[in-house]
């Protein structure tokens, strides 16, 4: 049996929990375990004739139902977990990725979470010629992953610290360069979009800053993001967000949500749809909430 360790640190507050949405069951293998099912996929694209056997390929090693093979070829078990439940105090940027759902202007944070940690995370193998793949997915997982709501914005971030396979000790990033050198060797050259999240010719991963304080970054990066989405507010006759002159890169998204709310229709998605949906524009005291098309 093979025994892979890999050692993580939580470097942005994670909002993880079960059924109440608390975080008091702590890290659980089925959150990592899906976590690390994800990563398996973006990196394994295109390496497989059809989705059919990409499929065939992720049920053998995470598992599946009875009919689909039952077990995997690992065993996945939480150890070491030291977790800090410090009160987060979010700055502006923060807010911003937060939203609504887990951030009120008025009643704050809406969830309980980890402020920060680490813990381990032991896979023993059936099968050693499975390792490969997962030790990448798991590198990838401490250098781009998270866990919990918000992930994608930041939040809950972990950082890999060490990862060992059977006695043997493995190479990780230990600073930009070999960052870089990581990701262009994650890069697929497969052509085409594919179906699902996962690395083509098409992917680009930038390093846009960099520091020694992840929750300043994610505080930087925010505010960035603010400020380039946002309409601002109305202050003295000038439009600002956060005290500063806001740009106002999408104002033709503003009079579209404008024009509607003034009974005129809507005769065009807003241009902001690209960073996702459902959003919503707050004018005065109207609301518009932009969904989907079922």
């Amino acid at each position: 049996m093979t025994i892979i360790k890999a050692s993580y640190r939580i470097v942005t507050p994670m909002f993880m929990g079960g059924a109440d949405l608390s975080p008091s069951d702590g890290i659980r293998p089925p959150s990592f375990k899906g976590a690390l099912r994800f990563w398996w996929r973006a990196l394994n694209w295109g390496k497989f004739e059809s989705l059919v056997e990409l499929h065939r390929e992720e049920v053998a090693l995470f598992g599946g139902s009875a009919e689909q093979g039952g077990q995997g070829a690992f065993v996945l078990k939480i150890e070491s977990v030291a977790l800090n439940n410090k009160r987060f105090s979010p700055k502006s940027g923060h807010k911003y990725l937060l939203g609504q759902g887990l951030y009120h202007f008025k009643q704050g944070l809406l969830r309980d979470h980890i402020y920060s940690g680490g813990f381990d995370v032991v896979l023993r193998f059936r099968k050693s010629d499975k390792i490969d793949t997962i030790k990448e997915a798991l590198i990838c997982l401490g250098c781009l992953g998270g866990l919990g709501s918000r992930s994608r914005k930041g939040f809950g971030s972990l950082s890999i610290v060490s990862l060992k396979v059977g006695e043997h000790e493995q190479g990780l990033p230990q600073n930009v360069d070999e960052l870089q050198q990581l990701f262009q060797s994650v890069m697929n050259s497969y052509d085409g979009l594919p179906p699902y999240s996962a690395f083509s010719v098409y992917s680009r991963i930038d390093i846009s800053q960099t520091g020694k304080d992840a929750l300043e970054l994610l505080n930087i990066a925010g505010s960035k993001l603010q400020m380039y989405r946002g309409y601002g507010r109305n202050q003295g006759g000038k439009h600002k967000i956060n005290g500063v002159d806001a740009e106002q890169n999408f104002a033709k998204d503003h009079d579209l949500v404008l024009d509607f709310i003034n009974g005129k229709g809507l005769s065009k998605h807003p241009d902001r749809i690209v960073f996702g949906l459902p959003h919503n524009d707050l004018l005065a005291k109207s609301r518009i909430t932009i969904w989907p098309h079922p």
